[in-house]
């Protein structure tokens, strides 16, 4: 797997590549576009399958999908108050700094509670 920025990657097996872009449309919503790639001469049929290709991204995008819904959720939820990254979210606070800059120009302010710095 390859990472071209927080937004895009690239995911190349043997037979085929799946490139992920991630366009945020609002602060709820994400558009998630997926692209398979397969060899110029390949036949459908004969040098591949798209079922048995794609049922684990099916089954996975599936769980994802719900994970996200209701970590969405929490947050929406009057009850939730942020607080910082642990260590193992180091990669979120960064995305997160560098997100808020590319929209505001700033990193947020701790009073935002939304830090790239990660508990000890």
């Amino acid at each position: 797997m390859a990472f071209f920025g927080p937004l895009f990657y690239v995911y190349a097996a043997y037979d085929h590549v799946c490139l992920f872009r991630f366009t945020p449309m609002t602060p709820t919503h994400t558009d998630v576009v997926l692209t398979w790639l397969v060899h110029e001469d390949a036949v459908e049929g004969d040098d591949y399958a798209v079922d048995p290709l794609k049922w684990m991204w099916d089954v996975t995008t599936v769980q994802d999908t719900r994970i996200i819904g209701n970590n969405q959720a929490g947050v929406n939820s009057r009850r939730y108050s942020p607080g910082r990254y642990a260590k193992r979210e180091r990669f979120t606070a960064a995305f997160t700094r560098w997100y808020l800059e590319q929209l505001g120009g700033a990193a947020a302010s701790e009073d935002t509670h939304v830090e790239a710095q990660c508990n000890d």
